[in-house]
């Protein structure tokens, strides 16, 4: 018990786990669970930490983020924190359940990742690569030098301050859900919060139409027009609803889903079904 109330300010195991994910997203990076792997390779760093004398308890704490996840990694590496942290408080009182950490982990990937992809992707790096590109002039690796020397001195601080944050924050928020007795209605919480955001993502990024139209002599009746007047977004919105279907009650991988969507397209934009 004293060895794991010591490990959130211990540096070497906190750089150990930080690494493990880092180095695990971007190596097994996949469509199917994209940075699940370094999540789990977080865990396996961790696993012996946390439950030393329990290889069966090791097993399940990798197999439980065997799930797909992505954020953005610089920002979104306080994500991770957090969990290891809610993960070392259920390894010490054992009141915190998976559905919890998943929860969290769920609801608050994107709007990190959103922070970041704005600050880290469309901020700095732009800056810097157009500074290295002056500095570049005449083929000097100076720019090079500057770009790989710049990112890394504004980053690594930057993501390692926020690892710990989250680290203590999963600590700490784990501790005042436990004493308050409001582990379920936060639970619910969150999951809502996830359930928005997906919303948003859908509604934001995804549109599915129709080029159907049909002829009754002089009338001519435009499919999609007509879903736009009923129900704007229907076809989004029921090929939202068919992929959660597959994957809630028929178990079938992102991975076929993705295939099936990309057959389905073919299909569609050859025959003119679909827009």
């Amino acid at each position: 018990m004293t060895q794991l109330q010591n490990l959130s300010k211990d540096k070497h195991f906190l750089r150990k786990t930080m690494w493990s994910f880092l180095f695990g997203s971007g190596v097994c990076f996949t469509m199917e669970r994209m940075m699940g792997p370094g999540m789990v390779n977080m865990m396996i760093a961790s696993a012996k930490e946390l439950y030393p004398d329990d290889p069966e308890k090791q097993i399940e704490l990798c197999q439980n983020h065997c799930v797909f996840f992505n954020t953005q990694p610089t920002v979104g590496i306080i994500v991770p924190g957090i969990v290891l942290g809610l993960e070392m408080e259920r390894a010490k009182t054992d009141e915190i359940p998976n559905e919890l950490i998943q929860s969290v982990k769920t609801a608050l990937a994107g709007p990190f990742a959103g922070i970041g992809d704005s600050l880290i992707q469309g901020l700095l790096i732009p800056i810097l690569l157009s500074i290295a590109i002056s500095l570049s002039d005449g083929g000097s690796v100076i720019g090079v030098l500057f770009l790989i020397g710049a990112y890394f001195l504004i980053c690594y601080p930057l993501t390692w301050s926020l690892f710990k944050t989250g680290v203590q924050m999963g600590i700490n928020g784990a501790e005042q859900i436990i004493s308050s007795g409001i582990k379920d209605r936060f639970i619910s919480a969150v999951e809502i919060l996830g359930i928005l955001v997906v919303g948003a993502v859908t509604a934001s990024t995804a549109n599915v139409t129709t080029g159907l139209s049909f002829t009754f002599g002089e009338l001519e009746i435009n499919v999609q027009a007509l879903f736009d007047k009923v129900y704007p977004g229907l076809l989004t919105m029921a090929a939202l609803g068919g992929t959660l279907w597959l994957i809630r009650k028929k178990k079938v991988t992102p991975l076929k889903i993705m295939g099936l969507f990309l057959i389905l397209s073919t299909i569609g934009y050859f025959t003119g079904i679909l827009a």
